[in-house]
């Protein structure tokens, strides 16, 4: 159950399976022993792909039956318990680092997991994590710091723990940061003012150390001169932090162009871009999937990226008020709001191809095919994809022919089969298996047998 709880949290990190087994701190052939009897539901790489082939579960199903405790049972796999046995596994991880290569990817995954799920943390566990950080050496950090900040930027992470605990002001927020300072005041010292943060590593300089540094210089520069002192891993966090919003500032101004006729010059402002920035950067996936969300491809008639923009501000400026988050359905508003906006002529046609993804999510069928298994044309059955971009790959023009519409990301597929996130979009699996049955006996009747050329009934 630890292994498929790690698996099902974070899908797509550790890279190997081997990294999956160390993270867990399991030998290989505890790890695989524990695999063998799940070979139906769990893709377990052969052993020569084992450093480079992860563990993944094969269908989204599986999935929704271990964290629906109605269906699962005995077997439920509470969010709230695999957020702590992540949280203090990686605090482990950390603190034992021996500093050799073969644990990089480990550390990389480690970091980021303390800060960012440590606020998803149940107020059960709370105290024992506490009491964890009373006991924790943080002397180990910097080094953790450097060697996760090129995949994670934990060293930003960090200051927004920090920054989120302020912001609760409760009881239970102030005894960890009496922790961490009592710890070590100086990491945190350098760390806090990012709290604050400015538009440039220039202002940064010139706020962190006035009359010493010298905001005209680059600032790794006057790292090497001695110029600065106990910056550590904030300013190449700043730096890099910027670079990200010069990114997602560039980009949005390609949106600009694209709907002039209806934003203003000056859309969006900075402090929504820094806002979403600061909010998003630690999770590279996240920030991939709110750009996709605010921008559009394909009709114009479907865009609102002011809206939707908006709607990234809100939720992610919400705060956080110290109750538990659930780390299985973070992206359900957005998800919401993307079948919500869709055109009502299109919805109907829209849940069609979405229960087809759901059915088959492997790639039977190229995406032409795809159209034609639901007897529509080309023309209608992009049209309603349009406004899915953020939640679906659309193929080129020139890979139609042999790359399928698939999902981004298998927690939208954990969305529309869950009745209690998506309401009235809820995809009923058994009744989707049903209409795809049918479909498949329609084509078998009517010799479809060049479409439905790999797809058991």
């Amino acid at each position: 159950m630890r292994i498929l709880g790690l698996v099902i949290s974070h899908p797509n990190h550790l890279h190997s399976s081997d990294n999956q087994a160390k993270f867990l701190n399991l030998d290989r052939t505890i790890f695989y022993q524990s695999l063998q009897h799940l070979h139906s539901v769990v893709y377990v790489p052969p052993t020569e792909k084992s450093s480079t082939t992860r563990l993944r579960i094969y269908h989204a199903s599986f999935s929704d039956f271990l964290v629906d405790s109605n269906r699962s049972g005995v077997f439920y796999l509470d969010g709230a318990v695999v957020v702590r046995d992540l949280v203090f596994q990686s605090l482990d991880h950390i603190e034992n680092d021996d500093g050799s290569p073969s644990n990089e990817a480990v550390i990389k995954f480690s970091v980021p997991t303390v800060w960012g799920l440590s606020q998803a943390l149940s107020d059960v566990f709370f105290p024992a994590f506490i009491s964890r950080l009373e006991r924790f050496n943080f002397n180990r950090l910097t080094r953790a710091h450097t060697m996760a900040r090129t995949h994670e930027l934990a060293g930003l992470q960090f200051a927004e723990f920090i920054e989120w605990l302020y912001s609760l002001g409760n009881t239970r927020s102030k005894s960890v940061i009496n922790v961490v300072q009592k710890a070590s005041p100086e990491y945190v010292s350098d760390v806090m003012i990012l709290e604050h943060f400015p538009n440039s590593p220039q202002d940064y300089i010139a706020s962190f150390a006035p009359g010493v540094a010298d905001p005209t210089l680059p600032f790794l520069l006057q790292l090497r001169l001695g110029k600065i002192s106990q910056v550590h891993i904030a300013l190449r966090v700043v730096e890099h932090l910027n670079d990200q919003f010069t990114y997602f500032r560039e980009f949005l101004g390609g949106i600009r162009q694209k709907f002039k006729d209806r934003l203003p010059a000056n859309w969006p402002s900075d402090s929504d871009l820094l806002g979403i920035t600061v909010a998003a950067h630690d999770n590279t996936e996240a920030l991939c999937f709110l750009t996709r969300f605010i921008g559009l491809t394909g009709d114009l008639s479907y865009g609102d990226p002011d809206g939707q923009l908006k709607l990234c501000t809100k939720f992610l400026g919400g705060g956080n008020s110290g109750d538990t988050v659930n780390p299985f359905n973070v992206y359900d508003p957005f998800y919401y709001h993307i079948l919500s906006s869709a055109p009502a002529d299109l919805l109907s046609t829209t849940m069609r191809i979405l229960g087809l993804l759901i059915s088959r999510p492997y790639g039977h069928l190229c995406f032409d095919n795809q159209a034609r298994f639901l007897d529509l044309d080309r023309g209608t059955f992009c049209q309603p994809i349009q406004h899915l971009h953020s939640v679906v790959c659309i193929p080129s023009t020139d890979k139609c022919s042999t790359v399928p519409l698939g999902f981004l990301d298998r927690s939208f597929s954990d969305f529309l089969t869950d009745p209690n996130r998506s309401g009235k979009y809820w995809l009923h699996k058994k009744a989707l298996d049903y209409d795809f049955a049918l479909q498949c006996l329609q084509w078998l009747e009517n010799d479809g047998k060049d479409v439905i050329y790999t797809t058991p009934i």
